[in-house]
């Protein structure tokens, strides 16, 4: 079957999606290098500290993924009120799992971080870090969750323009809480957190003004975040929405044995792998809106019921990707030695992040294709059962077992160690696309009757 489909619409989508998540994630860039200033140690402190937060952002992304599906699907199907009974229950999720998260890591900081590092002083820095970013969590579910609607309604417009504000702010307040400005002298790592606070208050209230003012143009009525919902939403929502958070979970446990396993090789290779988080960022911050072009034209189109298009635009999506990643990797392969010179590092920290960053140039691909199908294809259809038993299987039957032999049996280099981990990415990138290939995933959600189900063998 010959593809028929219209790139441009791909990247009228994909662009300002991957330009925003560029530019969020420069904001990290930016945090790393001015926090790399003030030494090894806290720049250990900061990627530890911030662990805590990214298993809130992965729990939380399941749960907007699961907004974004619904939304996607309602939208393409002109069910416009169904829209806020989604987003509704995303916020009910979403408010049951931060709130606890938040007053955990606000009030036992130090708790926390002595399950990645025994280094005391690692302990302090990050603990006064960590009870101040505590207060971005709410923030930050009120940003996933609108974004999300946004997106899947075709409006990346103004989470790009919210992102931008965003990393303004942060920036400038990055240098002036940091290192001061003329009497006052900053507070260090603190700062930073301080400024991390600001700049995501600053882009919820952009993203939660700009998700009114749609609702109001698509003639959605005004109801109350924690008013009820039917039935049929809440029980269509959690069997989307449910393993897709548990799925979310797996991969979480499997970041947080891995940070675990880096912490305690020691605080040279933590600080190699901080140093090193922004370059990942920024590749899946590039391929993010290859990843939301698939969900939001994908689930227009399920909720079309139009299997056939679903299937070419998924097609067209992974060739792109592709070309996209293996061109990444030249261009990394290229500019990694002053990437690095960019970081004041201490000589042993520097030799260390230049093994690993070649091991990570190398499983790029497989794992910008790996975000690409189960963030952006496979999801859009709901198939989020089928996402969990790939996750339970490849991660922790594959990728943790991996981790302990080479970290804490063998003691292998730090460069060899994340190969062992990383072998799962290929073997969940074959499985994954032999599933987009199958045509099973193209699963309508709003009842509307034309999705085709069977399992048809397409070629990429």
């Amino acid at each position: 079957m010959k593809d028929s489909v219209n790139y441009k619409s791909i990247l009228v989508v994909a662009l300002p999606v991957a330009l925003q998540s560029l530019i969020q994630t420069s904001l990290g860039v930016i945090d790393q290098m001015m926090v790399s200033r003030l030494g090894g140690t806290i720049i250990a402190a900061a990627g530890l500290a911030t662990h805590p937060f990214t298993i809130l952002l992965f729990l939380l992304l399941g749960v907007s993924g699961g907004t974004g599906i619904f939304v996607a699907q309602y939208y393409g199907n002109r069910q416009f009120n169904r829209i806020s009974d989604a987003v509704k229950v995303s916020y009910q999720y979403g408010l049951l799992i931060t709130i606890p998260i938040m007053f955990f890591a606000g009030l036992a900081p130090g708790f926390i971080l002595h399950f990645f590092t025994n280094d005391p002083a690692v302990v302090a820095a990050g603990a006064d870090y960590l009870r101040i970013i505590a207060l971005t969590f709410i923030p930050l579910m009120v940003i996933l969750i609108n974004s999300s609607a946004l997106k899947a309604c075709g409006n990346v417009t103004l989470p790009f323009v919210a992102g931008v504000v965003a990393v303004i702010v942060n920036t400038g307040l990055n240098y002036v809480f940091i290192y001061g400005l003329g009497a006052f002298e900053g507070w260090g790592l603190k700062g930073a957190a301080y400024a991390t606070l600001i700049a995501r208050v600053t882009e919820g209230l952009i993203l939660l003004t700009g998700y009114k003012q749609m609702k109001k143009k698509l003639g959605i009525k005004e109801v109350g975040v924690l008013s009820k919902v039917g039935r049929g939403m809440l029980e269509d929502y959690h069997a989307v929405t449910g393993p897709l958070i548990l799925g979310e979970l797996v991969f979480i446990t499997s970041i947080t044995f891995y940070t675990i396993l880096y912490g305690k090789m020691g605080t040279v290779e933590m600080a190699a792998v901080t140093v090193l988080v922004p370059l990942q960022n920024i590749t899946f911050g590039l391929f993010s809106g290859m990843s939301t072009a698939a969900a939001v034209l994908i689930g227009h189109a399920l909720g079309r019921a139009d299997g056939q298009t679903a299937q070419k635009l998924a097609r067209a999506i992974i060739r792109v990707t592709t070309v996209g990643a293996l061109t990444l990797c030249l261009i990394f392969a290229l500019i990694m030695p002053y990437y690095l010179d960019l970081f004041a590092l201490e000589a042993n920290v520097f030799e260390m992040a230049r093994g690993l960053a070649w091991m990570i140039v190398l499983f790029l691909p497989p794992r910008v294709l790996n975000m690409v199908l189960g963030d952006g294809i496979i999801r859009s259809g709901g198939e989020t059962t089928f996402m969990l038993k790939m996750a339970l299987f490849c991660l922790t039957g594959i990728g943790i077992p991996m981790g302990m032999v080479a970290g804490f049996y063998l003691k292998l280099p730090l460069a060899l160690v994340y190969v062992a981990v990383s072998i799962e990415e290929i073997i969940r990138m074959c499985i994954g696309l032999s599933k987009m290939r199958s045509g099973t995933w193209r699963i309508n959600l709003t009842g509307a009757s034309g999705i085709k189900q069977e399992a048809e063998c397409l070629s990429l």
